[in-house]
């Protein structure tokens, strides 16, 4: 599919400013996750502003400006149109405006609602008619087109969640283009159980015979093919004598010669 990918504002319109950011900032680096995403899963992209700090074509009015995103949208016979965009207000959450709900744009902009949902809130997908308002980019795109609000810049709640969540944001809008669901908010992995490691026990009913003489005493039992038995009682029934050095903690064993 063919998509373009709007980053609402910049250059000389920094667009809604609050809690020390800029629109034009947020939804430039939101935008630039939502293409390489789109572009890894072989999709086309077309950006209608390329550059971080200036307006599409370098235009320098707000007619002129609106003008470069949707004729170069419509040049570019794309599949889907969508802008990026950060709201103002005092509200709080994500929405999704599109010319007509219930129109083809409108699946999409659920999908992406939905996404961005469980991080940011979710006021629902509306229509140009609901909010009384004329925008651009959607009366004057011919293909399916949505205008993303990510949340309110000048709610703190909902900037510090953008500001700290620009890939998962990039990534919740992608998926929701392809109609897939994405997890904005990763489930935590499971901590695995710690391994138990056996301890050894003694094992004080095994039977020890060297050169045919039962001795009985604790052999410990590993489980590992190898068993350990006390260093004395093997020694002196093989006639050693047995010394502990404490100073270099080494086991002696002697056995006098005839």
């Amino acid at each position: 599919m063919r998509f373009v990918i709007d980053a609402g504002h910049g250059g000389f319109d920094p667009g809604a400013c609050g809690n020390g950011l800029r629109e034009a900032d947020l939804t430039y680096d939101i935008s630039a996750v939502v293409s390489r995403e789109l572009i890894k899963h072989g999709h086309t992209v077309i950006l209608t502003r390329p550059n971080k700090g200036t307006a599409p074509n370098n235009a320098v009015t707000k007619n002129a400006e609106l003008s470069v995103r949707y004729t170069l949208a419509n040049k570019s016979n794309a599949d889907v149109f969508c802008s990026v965009h950060i709201n103002a207000g005092g509200g709080t959450g994500t929405e999704a405006i599109v010319y007509k709900v219930g129109n083809k744009a409108t699946t999409y902009a659920r999908k992406v609602v939905d996404n961005l949902a469980p991080l940011m809130g979710n006021r629902g997908v509306k229509d140009l008619e609901q909010l009384r308002r004329n925008l651009a980019v959607i009366t004057k795109t011919k293909m399916p087109a949505l205008l993303v609000e990510v949340g309110f810049i000048d709610n703190a709640t909902d900037a510090t969640k953008m500001k700290a969540n620009i890939e998962r944001i990039g990534c919740a809008i992608a998926a929701g283009l392809m109609l897939e669901s994405y997890d904005i908010i990763p489930k935590p992995m499971p901590t695995p159980a710690p391994k138990s490691t056996p301890t050894p026990q003694p094992n004080p009913v095994t039977t020890l015979t060297i050169n045919g003489k039962p001795i009985t005493t604790d052999i410990i039992l590993t489980g590992s093919g190898i068993s350990y038995a006390p260093v004395r009682i093997l020694a002196e029934t093989l006639g050693y004598t047995v010394e502990w050095d404490n100073a270099t903690r080494t086991i002696k064993l002697t056995k006098e010669t005839i």
